[in-house]
């Protein structure tokens, strides 16, 4: 699943909740709504992918008011790469981890400290 096919699906997700976003503004995260998510796609070093996405997000962390909440956006397959760093890192960062399935479904994993608010 390509980066553009994950956003495309978060983004569809937060709309039909009714939520307001503004994407790809070239300063912050991928997409902004009442949290800010950066979203990575299927590439050949997932790992590495996975590492720049926490690493964007934790840049954009000190730009932002301190409510403000983040969440790292990834296809389904790529949990075990996103895992590398630990729950309790994340919980520590409150940031939630939005897994997008091949059908185009969305859901959360046991991170951040707003677990399921997606």
């Amino acid at each position: 699943m390509k980066e553009a096919d994950v956003q495309a699906a978060f983004e569809a997700y937060l709309l039909e909740r009714g939520w307001d976003i503004q994407t790809d503004d070239g300063d912050t995260a991928d997409v902004r709504a009442k949290r800010g998510a950066e979203v990575k796609g299927v590439t050949s070093s997932p790992g590495l992918d996975m590492d720049t996405g926490y690493g964007q997000l934790l840049r954009c962390m000190s730009r932002h008011p301190e409510a403000t909440q983040f969440a790292l956006v990834v296809p389904e397959r790529l949990c075990s790469a996103v895992e590398r760093v630990s729950p309790d890192i994340r919980r520590r960062l409150d940031l939630d981890v939005i897994v997008v399935d091949d059908l185009g479904g969305v859901r959360s994993v046991e991170t951040g400290g707003s677990e399921g608010k997606a």
